[in-house]
């Protein structure tokens, strides 16, 4: 197989059937490199998780409930997706910060507005 013929990802939304699905694809004979899958479960149950990490492959990231898979030695993929995942958390810890002081002073500025605003 070359790699005009070899799958470079794919999507599974089959509607709570995903396991069976996959159970029907081979991951092994295909290598997709990306996989998302939809996971109805809301968190409930871990057997797509155990059947991909059987596999080979491992969750790299969630939206919504959309789990993202990629091969563990992958490193191209794997590697940077985990690089951007925790530069993200780091960037919204950072705002977190900059919102929470932000909103103490504009309560300390009302604060002394109110104050102001008696005493006159």
């Amino acid at each position: 197989m070359d790699a005009k013929t070899t799958p470079q990802g794919g999507i599974i939304a089959s509607e709570f059937t995903e396991l069976e699905v996959l159970r029907g694809f081979s991951l092994d004979r295909w290598k997709p490199r990306i996989v998302i899958i939809e996971d109805n479960s809301s968190g409930t149950s871990d057997e797509v998780l155990s059947h991909m990490q059987l596999r080979g492959y491992v969750r790299v990231r969630n939206t919504g409930c959309n789990d993202w898979y990629c091969s563990a030695g992958d490193v191209a993929l794997v590697r940077p997706l985990r690089i951007f995942l925790t530069e993200c958390k780091k960037a919204l810890k950072g705002i977190k910060k900059v919102v929470f002081r932000h909103a103490r002073r504009m309560g300390e500025i009302r604060k002394v507005r109110k104050r102001t605003h008696m005493n006159v």
